[in-house]
């Protein structure tokens, strides 16, 4: 049986696993999105000009993948810029478009920083939920199921290692506002107050993961 395959048959075995899994996803695509949203967010609206658009195809995993490559083009303080994109998932018309440029005109993207914090807080929401949904299934699981003393220790001993392993993590997250908009806190300025909401999400999750672990911790005394 093909790798990848057996791999999603275990997963579905167990939901709990792929709610898991996809929680872990989510979260990625929201920090990148609420990173990404940080970069642009002085970014000028403007418009340009799509050009020289080709399709073209990739071979992934045995399948030919259709990808797109074209160029940008954007015109300020009377001179040209330009930019290229290649293999590109999604398809663009050749012709004028709303894009996003650098105050010096070094780059241009085609989304916003509010569209990106929009989409942003859709995936923190996504992962809220298909986290919820993994912790009940896994409630519904254990509470069906029954371990042996050796189980029950190996369980404890996994949560105490992802509870610490996601806990190193949340700092990270809820650092991370600072780490990005340093010098404006450093100057005593006001912190972007969505990346300051993800740092407390981020921040509440560490402390879930400690309460978590000294639970596992105090759990695995009555076995020593």
């Amino acid at each position: 049986m093909n790798k990848g395959i057996s791999g999603l048959f275990i997963l579905l075995q167990k939901p709990y696993r792929l709610c898991f899994v996809l929680t872990g996803l989510f979260l990625f695509f929201a920090g990148t999105s609420f990173h990404s949203s940080v970069l642009i967010r002085d970014y000028i609206e403007t418009t340009g000009e799509v050009i020289n658009l080709e399709e073209t195809t990739e071979l992934r995993q045995g399948n030919r993948e259709l990808r797109y490559n074209y160029d940008l083009i954007w015109y300020a303080d009377g001179e040209e810029y330009e930019k290229h994109f290649e293999k590109q998932l999604d398809a663009r018309e050749e012709g004028e478009v709303t894009i996003w440029i650098r105050p010096d005109n070094r780059d241009a993207v085609f989304s916003n920083s509010a569209e990106n914090y929009d989409a942003a807080y859709r995936f923190l929401g996504i992962a809220i939920v298909a986290g919820l949904a993994g912790m009940l299934f896994y409630g519904i699981e254990r509470s069906n199921r029954y371990e042996s003393r050796s189980q029950t220790i190996e369980r404890l001993e996994d949560t105490k290692l992802y509870s610490i392993l996601v806990f190193i993590l949340s700092l990270i997250g809820a650092a991370m506002p600072f780490i990005l908009e340093y010098q404006e806190f450093k100057n005593g300025e006001y912190i972007n107050p969505i990346l300051f909401d993800f740092s407390v999400a981020c921040g509440v999750l560490a402390v879930g993961c400690l309460i978590l672990f000294f639970h596992a911790k105090r759990k695995l005394k009555k076995y020593e």
